[in-house]
């Protein structure tokens, strides 16, 4: 085979390889197949021809430093004749990420070594390459046990004098992180945008209620009949649930601002403990495991009880044959930086777990998702759990959802502590 892997400088085209020239570097050819065939030039230094067996040799040192350091997959494929490809060599990174040895790897195919799903994906990559004589780029996803990466893929073709594929060199580079901060980033320009017209449709909606307010208290201070006068109230009830949904939704878009003070949740949870057990119902078991030391958080208890509430209500809704929801509490001190989001510092943890069906990984990806339901038109909007979120992260805290098909879920907020000199208020 008649491969180049010293580093030499050339470059390939469909009509075969041609040499480097500086002063054909910036040559405007229109089509690859007018590059002209120019010997290589050999290396000169000091005004004298350096010896090309010396100039190989430190090359083929640097290839294989950077082969063997680099944080980047490399490989490098033979092609037979029959058009097959198998492995001549994988880099460290490359092997570990596989979970084998070179021994095992040399002379074996992808689907060989990897299995026919990992190793399909490759090979057809690889096929690329040798049908069009051209490098190819794509962003293959794979599963290694419990793990998903998502890597940058570059294959490069390796031509002999005729200008057929003989080999392939591969760069494979783990982008699962940089997608995910992406997704993150994208999720956050989205609650953004939403955030914006939720608390324009809330104001509007408050301008209404207030005016349908003042017309029932004028209406409340004429006789009215005994009947007439239970209907009234019940609308002066409705029109109050309204307004709350409308405090909801400012703050969630963040234009109305929380009223911070000290909160003992352990207390908040005691006293909310007969008002969870009257909406959950029979057939939901509630227990409560709370922080005997537990540090008073700084956040606006009416809503955060709020939040709690609508992850309860959720929570019996994901056990329709009766089930257990786990309230606990405990202080956390986050020493990094977390994906959810969280700053480095202390902070207060309510989780709450049930016994529930669970959430798919599709699912629990798009959870915090606004407008997003899996339940129907009539039961759900979907800006449960993302006004959860915007209420925390706006408190300066997260959310956690952690959650398996038929194991339940666990959402856990994470409040900031409340300073140490603070007096709990509630």
């Amino acid at each position: 085979m008649n491969t180049n892997l010293t580093g030499e400088h050339s470059s390939y085209s469909r009509a075969g390889r041609h040499g480097y020239r500086p002063d054909l570097a910036n040559a405007d050819f229109q089509e690859p197949d007018q590059l002209p065939f120019v010997p290589p030039l050999p290396a000169r230094r000091g005004g004298h021809w350096a010896d090309r067996a010396g100039d190989a040799e430190a090359d083929a040192g640097r290839f294989r430093a950077y082969f063997n350091t680099s944080v980047d997959c490399l490989f490098h494929v033979n092609v037979t004749r029959a058009g097959n490809f198998v492995y001549e060599m994988i880099n460290p990174v490359g092997l570990a990420h596989a979970g084998t040895t070179l021994e095992r790897v040399r002379g074996r195919t992808p689907v060989q070594v990897l299995g026919a799903e990992i190793g399909g994906v490759i090979t057809e990559g690889l096929r690329q390459v040798r049908d069009t004589c051209r490098p190819y780029a794509y962003e293959p996803t794979f599963q290694f046990g419990s793990d998903t990466i998502v890597y940058e893929a570059l294959y490069m073709p390796l031509l002999d004098s005729g200008g057929a594929v003989v080999g392939i060199l591969g760069r494979a580079t783990d982008i699962t992180q940089r997608r995910r901060l992406e997704g993150s980033l994208r999720q956050a320009q989205k609650m953004e945008a939403l955030g914006q017209l939720a608390g324009g449709v809330a104001h509007d909606f408050n301008n209404i209620l207030a005016a349908m307010s003042s017309c029932l208290a004028l209406l409340g201070r004429r006789a009215l009949a005994t009947e007439d006068l239970a209907l009234l109230v019940e609308a002066q009830r409705t029109l109050e649930r309204g307004a709350a949904l409308t405090s909801r939704l400012l703050g969630f878009s963040r234009q109305q601002p929380l009223e911070r003070s000290p909160v003992d949740f352990n207390r908040s949870l005691a006293e909310m403990a007969m008002l969870l057990g009257r909406t959950l119902g029979r057939n939901v078991r509630i227990a409560a495991h709370c922080a005997p030391e537990l540090w008073p958080a700084l956040a606006d208890r009416n809503q955060v009880e709020l939040a709690i509430m609508n992850l309860a209500i959720n929570a019996r809704d994901a056990m329709p044959e009766g089930g257990e929801l786990t309230l606990t509490t405990r202080n956390a001190t986050i020493a990094s930086r977390q994906d959810s989001g969280l700053e480095v510092g202390d902070y207060v943890a309510i989780a709450m777990r049930n016994t529930g069906t669970g959430m798919s990984a599709e699912v629990l990806a798009r959870a915090l998702e606004p407008f997003f339901t899996t339940k129907p038109p009539s039961q759900g909007t979907g800006l449960g759990l993302s006004m959860v979120q915007g209420v925390v992260r706006q408190l300066g805290g997260g959310l956690d959802i952690v959650s398996q098909p038929g194991e339940g879920t666990c959402v856990t907020l994470y409040l900031p502590r409340a300073p140490q000199e603070a007096t709990v208020g509630g």
